[in-house]
């Protein structure tokens, strides 16, 4: 006898810790965190999502699951991704969520070099910013030498970018 694609669901999630608790979901979770649940061969959705839509039924294509249950969880710790009690889920558009998210402090904005997609160091920066004036001239000359656009060499001299690093 097959499951339910409801049972199927509700099979891979941890709900022992009680109706209060985080229920964490067991399949599949993605680098980011996400816990992610195939209905069918090629319709994944993620787990928190499911969740909710199992009990409020469907959620238009524009609404989020949101979670209320960070604090339950160390700071930094994104273990509340992959919780899929509906009683921590609440329905909201991408723009309440980015607010939940900044409002609970979980918004961490990597500056500098601490940034993965980071072409330069803050040491490179300080050069720049002592070399550089506004002039184009030598703007192109130290993006040629750190192998970067003019437009960063620009917007790093106009203090738009790195502006935590002292000259």
């Amino acid at each position: 006898m097959r499951m339910s694609v409801t049972e199927r669901f509700w099979s891979k999630v941890d709900r022992s810790g009680g109706p209060d608790a985080c229920w964490p979901y067991l399949g599949y979770i993605s680098k980011d965190g996400y816990a992610h649940f195939g209905i069918r061969r090629d319709d994944v959705v993620t787990a928190h999502r499911h969740a909710l839509e199992l009990t409020l039924g469907p959620l238009e294509d524009d609404v989020e699951a949101c979670h209320n249950c960070e604090g339950r969880y160390p700071a930094g710790s994104i273990a509340y991704r992959a919780c899929c009690n509906p009683s921590h889920l609440w329905p909201g558009t991408h723009s309440e969520n980015m607010a939940d998210m900044v409002a609970k402090g979980r918004h961490v904005a990597c500056p500098g070099e601490d940034h993965g997609m980071a072409k330069l160091t803050e040491a490179a920066v300080r050069d720049i910013l002592a070399t550089c004036s506004t002039r184009r001239r030598q703007q192109r000359k130290m993006a040629r030498k750190y192998n970067v656009h003019d437009a960063t060499i620009s917007r790093i001299v106009l203090r738009q970018t790195w502006a935590h690093v002292e000259a």
